[in-house]
């Protein structure tokens, strides 16, 4: 009775507990989730439900003109306007007019990996009327009234030995064998490095050989990080693909790497030309040779150049100090060429002004009717100053746009008297 009176009140404590336990977890599990406040809301619509792509139709069909022009290709245009007039000890010269339109084509090849050739041709058509020497247009004595005129026609192939090399040679050797074939500027002195084209400073170029541009074929590239060269041989004709007999020329030329220009601003290198030319223009000077010389007469020719440029950005712009030095034989008798520019760009690439002294001497007998006390018989020499407003001017030279104000004073000359030279020229390239 006493186990019966002890256990019975447990047991119903026990009991009643359970049965409000399962009461609970039964209430548990019948009532209802709550939900959560992103879970109530209704889910948006996906806006290209139904939205099937397109199928790509079929290749775009092009013809030549247009796969030419489609990809790696410039073409700009070139409107030239130039005015001179000066004053001769002797006479006073006319009035010089020099108008020309043209057009420049820049066409590049290139694979999904790299760039294999280049093609560059550079034509205007010319009127010339009243003509006196300048330095710009040298070649211009016999082109009085229209003419056509062709200046860059090159075709450059980059890496041409990458077919006959490993992977691992290609690599090393990137960029140092390339091939130029055509007519473009001659491997001595600054002009492979700088575009006169369609400047009135000129360098040292055109009066040296007769020319500044020749027909050739040859080699350039980088030897390291710090040296470059060009090495051709040119046929010495000048303006036309001609032989009258003449060898041609070798030439080379050995440049400082382009890190050197991108670090310090410094440009420069050794160059040399030798063999045979046509006259041209600048025939030798020598009396008696002259007599019998035509503009196709053939020179043996010996050219030794060093040259420099320094460029420094100012606070306000830009300065560069340039130097082209050459010295040599022309039949036998001896040359020697100097030129030295001074030039000054603002920071606003909208104004500058450049001066030049140039000096041609050659060992040539005396003729007999010049001043004794000047050295005019020996050597062509001036002192030039020149202005520029630039309405476009930009750093790549795609797009040129500008006036110019030339002074020339002629300091000593082969042939003729001491003269002031004026020039006034618009220059429009886009």
């Amino acid at each position: 009775m006493r186990f019966l009176s002890l256990h019975g009140p447990l047991a119903l404590v026990v009991g009643w507990f359970c049965l409000g336990a399962g009461v609970c977890a039964a209430g548990a599990v019948q009532a209802p989730a709550q939900k959560s406040p992103a879970a109530q809301k209704p889910a948006e619509e996906d806006p290209f439900a139904g939205v099937k792509p397109d199928e790509p139709g079929p290749p775009e069909e092009l013809n030549w003109l247009r796969r030419f022009t489609r990809e790696n290709f410039a073409f700009k245009l070139e409107v030239f306007s130039q005015v001179s007039a000066g004053y001769e000890v002797e006479q006073d010269p006319p009035v010089y007019s020099r108008q020309s339109a043209g057009f420049e084509v820049l066409k590049k090849f290139s694979t999904e990996t790299s760039t294999v050739a280049a093609f560059n041709v550079q034509f205007r058509l010319v009127r010339r009327d009243s003509y006196i020497s300048v330095q710009n247009d040298m070649e211009g004595a016999s082109r009085e009234g229209f003419f056509p005129e062709y200046h860059n026609v090159y075709l450059d192939l980059y890496n041409v030995f990458n077919p006959l090399l490993g992977d691992s040679a290609r690599s090393r050797h990137v960029g140092r064998f390339n091939l130029r074939l055509g007519r473009f500027y001659l491997p001595f002195g600054l002009n492979l490095q700088t575009d006169t084209h369609g400047t009135l400073l000129q360098l040292s170029n055109e009066r040296n050989f007769g020319f500044e541009r020749d027909w050739y074929a040859g080699f350039y590239g980088s030897l390291s990080r710090d040296l470059n060269y060009d090495a051709y041989y040119m046929l010495g004709s000048g303006y036309y693909p001609r032989f009258h007999g003449q060898s041609g020329l070798l030439g080379a030329r050995l440049s400082l790497g382009n890190r050197f220009q991108n670090q310090y601003g410094i440009e420069g290198g050794v160059s040399v030309a030798a063999g045979e030319r046509i006259a041209g223009h600048s025939a030798v000077r020598s009396r008696p040779v002259d007599a019998q010389m035509g503009e196709s007469a053939i020179v043996p020719t010996l050219r030794l150049g060093l040259d420099t440029r320094y460029t420094r950005p100012l606070w306000s712009g830009t300065m560069a100090l340039a130097t082209e030095l050459s010295g040599g034989e022309d039949a036998g008798e001896a040359v020697f060429a100097n030129l030295h520019q001074f030039e000054y760009l603002a920071r606003s690439r909208r104004w500058g002004w450049a001066a030049q002294y140039r000096r041609f001497w050659q060992d040539i007998e005396p003729a007999g009717s010049a001043d004794a006390h000047s050295m005019g018989d020996k050597a062509d020499s001036s002192l030039i100053g020149e202005v520029s407003l630039y309405l476009r001017n930009d750093i790549s030279a795609s797009k040129l746009h500008w006036l110019k104000l030339n002074v020339e004073r002629t300091l000593e000359r082969q042939q003729g008297g001491n003269a002031w030279l004026f020039t006034i020229q618009y220059y429009w390239y886009w």
